[in-house]
């Protein structure tokens, strides 16, 4: 066990001295390759897909790759750490599933929920937690909006469908002032629908 100890440390040095992975020495030695050295993410990757297909080499850098990911995500205490942590995770891994729901968990706008939505796969958890979090932050944003500008952005940036949508078109219509503001907002809505009768009757109130 002291030997295998001693040559694991003497290739770490050697890849320290040459830049060459102590995993390429250990294969071209013969030595089981049952752990990956790398210390950073990019280093894990790139021992990855350096690595051949189903080698223990590559299986070994997955998941040094894979605990260095994690260790990034669980550290992330905002949106763009828990982003750049994402970014950076094994593709279609457990690993990328938790950061996706960091993301999540950190979003606090409508245009941090709508940079990942997309990328979130369709009829996942991920993706109920994610329309979720929208619909709250949208109900928020149209709490807050005070002015006419504020609560088209707050309408705009809402999900489609949505309570939150619903709620910012009733506020939309109750702060237009001219019959300009109420005719946009016309335009906005569905025909036949409740909203375009609404924005009918605000169009004849400031007539």
């Amino acid at each position: 066990v002291f030997q295998i100890m001693k040559e694991t440390k003497d290739l770490q040095k050697l890849f320290q001295k040459t830049g060459i992975h102590a995993e390429l020495f250990q294969e071209a030695l013969g030595m089981p390759v049952n752990q990956c050295s790398a210390t950073t993410i990019d280093e894990a990757h790139e021992i990855h897909n350096a690595a051949r297909i189903n080698s223990a080499r590559r299986r070994a850098a997955f998941i040094r790759w894979s605990e260095l990911s994690l260790k990034e995500i669980l550290a992330a205490t905002t949106f763009k750490e828990a982003l750049e942590a994402l970014e950076r995770t094994p593709p279609n891994s457990e690993v990328e599933r938790i950061a996706l729901t960091r993301c999540i968990e950190l979003c606090t706008t409508t245009e941090a929920i709508m940079s990942i939505c997309d990328n979130t796969p369709d009829g996942s958890e991920a993706k109920r937690a994610l329309l979720t979090k929208w619909n709250e932050i949208s109900l928020r944003d149209v709490a807050d909006a005070e002015t006419h500008d504020e609560i088209v952005v707050a309408y705009d940036n809402a999900l489609e469908g949505s309570a939150a949508k619903i709620a910012a078109f009733a506020k939309w219509i109750k702060l237009c002032k001219t019959i300009e503001a109420a005719h946009i907002a016309y335009d906005n809505a569905i025909e036949g629908s409740d909203a375009e009768k609404a924005a009918l009757r605000k169009i004849y109130k400031l007539f």
